[in-house]
């Protein structure tokens, strides 16, 4: 009982520092990363560039009167055809659905959780069982923020309502026990929801959620190993003793002892930690998880972990039937996911989204990166160039380890034939969630024009965000013109707002469409038309005529 008590104290103290770890060493090797990213776009990548081959570049004495452009605002929704209806519908409603997946997983571990703790305690009633499971049900509200598209009113909404709901349950609970105070169920939800709340705010701030849940298990298991050295070194008066006389043949001191136990600890855990994060790439890369299941599956197992710290005083076995509340949540959400996916009325071929834009926008261009990816990915893939604005953002489990390993430029395309292979290789089929992923396409300077071309060929819709457009933006003039030569105008689609140069880019357009190549499937049609969006903020209802004129695009 000594030792499971002492694990009481010990997990607690390692997932807290772990988490102050945490946020902190994230920041700092996402900063690293993105400016590996930058350096190795910046260089020449070696080889001839990719080529495109078989193109006519001879431009066509077009006619600037043929284009034009249609304004969409959120005030003047367009008008979908059939397909693009099915599309928009699938994009709006899929969140919810998965988001209701997510809670009935929650409630099904917040039940199994309360009633073990209960049975434990030799205190099962029915009225403790449901206070119990509300408060362990607290991350069905942090999930469904995450999955669907947040916005003040719907925070309101659920945290208010889940905070007005236990307030009933405590007037409840008062009314049917006198041994009870109103403030009884909000002290429970303070000792066993609030802790683990602060711990996932670790790893799902937006800046490192990426990679947040590879570095929390890093610091994690570290700091486990530097508490493991330290007990049995305690536990042996030999390897004390031993220890001792070391640090002194070597002229270090009782304090140095101890830093050298905890630092051997941490190292040897350190690996065993580098090897949980390669398993989790290998799950990762085999679509067993993704982005979203491996950041709420996390966060849902440091609950776990936090809310059955209590079941130790009880007995390790009961500690452990924490565990198994968890396989309870997972097994539920995979079958309705799976069951969601069966059933799905609302069925569409996949479309791929072609992400553009301006890269000075910074966080700017996270936020609508976010806001557009996370809906799109219900309809296909999303495919982008990766660039030092989202490179925190996009991230994947492989790639990182990539970057940790010194192995960055591997994922650089650098020859017609690595792109080839690239394209060969993209990750196009759903996940067991019925998302799509997101493909980065890492440039260097000269291929990244050819690229941006093979690319545009082979989307179905494109995306480009020319907020903060200018002059010096040499690049996306590049894109336009490119656009204009390779794709039909009727799939592309422009977001703007105040800040964007509207004068510069309509010359732009029209200069691109008087000089398009004579190869382009806009040469000689009349009246092509291009869709420009008007943004005027980036909450999801703002979003809502992008995505619809995104649909009706890839339609």
């Amino acid at each position: 009982m000594e030792s499971e008590a002492g694990l009481t104290g010990i997990l607690p103290f390692v997932f807290f520092v772990g988490a102050a770890i945490t946020y902190p060493l994230s920041l700092f090797l996402l900063k690293r990363y993105k400016a590996a990213v930058l350096k190795t776009m910046a260089a020449i990548g070696g080889k001839a560039p990719v080529a495109d081959a078989g193109r006519d570049t001879m431009a066509t004495a077009g006619s600037a009167e043929g284009l034009e452009t249609i304004a969409i605002d959120a005030a003047s929704a367009p008008d979908l055809p059939t397909s693009a209806q099915a599309r928009y519908s699938r994009i709006s409603r899929s969140p919810w659905s998965t988001a209701r997946a997510y809670a009935a997983g929650g409630a099904a571990y917040s039940v199994t959780l309360g009633a073990v703790q209960l049975i434990a305690d030799g205190s099962f009633s029915i009225l403790r069982l449901v206070v119990l499971a509300y408060v362990y049900a607290w991350p069905i509200i942090i999930a469904v923020n995450l999955i669907v598209p947040s916005t003040r009113r719907l925070k309101i909404r659920t945290y208010g309502g889940y905070f007005a709901g236990l307030l009933v349950l405590s007037i409840i609970a008062v009314s049917v026990s006198t041994n009870l105070s109103i403030l009884d169920p909000f002290i429970v939800w303070a000792l066993y929801s609030l802790p683990p709340s602060i711990l996932v705010m670790a790893f799902l701030q937006r800046r490192v959620r990426a990679v947040g849940v590879m570095i929390l298990a890093f610091t994690v298991i570290a700091l486990i190993g530097a508490n493991v050295a330290l007990s049995v070194v305690d536990s042996s008066a030999s390897l004390l003793s031993a220890a001792a006389g070391a640090g002194s043949a070597v002229g270090v001191n009782a304090v140095g002892v101890f830093v050298t136990i905890i630092m051997v600890g941490a190292v040897i855990f350190g690996i065993v930690a580098w090897f949980a994060n390669k398993w989790i790439t290998s799950r990762y890369l085999e679509k067993r998880l993704n982005d979203q299941s491996l950041l709420l599956d996390s966060m849902w197992l440091v609950f776990v972990m936090v809310q059955s710290i209590g079941l130790a005083f009880v007995g390790m076995a009961w500690y452990l039937a924490g565990i198994a509340a968890f396989v309870v949540y997972r097994l539920t959400v995979r079958s309705r996911l799976k069951a969601r996916e069966a059933s799905s009325a609302v069925r569409t071929e996949p479309s791929n989204l072609l992400f553009l834009r301006v890269f000075s926008l910074g966080r700017r261009s996270e936020r609508i990166f976010d806001a557009i990816s996370t809906q799109w990915q219900y309809a296909g893939n999303v495919r982008m160039i990766a660039g030092p604005d989202l490179a925190a953002t996009t991230v994947e489990p492989h790639e990182f380890l990539e970057f940790l390993s010194g192995k960055l430029e591997q994922s650089f395309i650098s020859s017609s034939e690595a792109l080839d292979t690239k394209m060969r290789t993209l990750d196009t089929s759903p996940d067991f969630d019925g998302r799509y992923r997101i493909n980065d396409f890492f440039c260097y300077e000269d291929t990244w024009r050819s690229v941006l071309s093979r690319l545009v060929t082979e989307s179905d819709a494109v995306f480009v965000d020319v907020r903060n457009f200018s002059p010096g933006n040499a690049g996306l003039i590049f894109e336009l013109n490119e656009l204009v030569s390779v794709i039909s105008l009727d799939r592309v689609v422009l977001l703007v707002d105040q800040s964007t140069d509207t004068g510069l880019l309509d010359r732009t357009l029209q200069d691109a469409w008087a000089n398009m190549r004579a190869d382009s499937p806009n040469h000689g049609a009349d009246n092509a038309r291009i869709r420009i969006c008007t943004l005027t903020s980036d909450q999801p209802q703002d979003i809502a005529h992008v995505l619809q004129s995104l649909s009706a695009a890839a339609s």
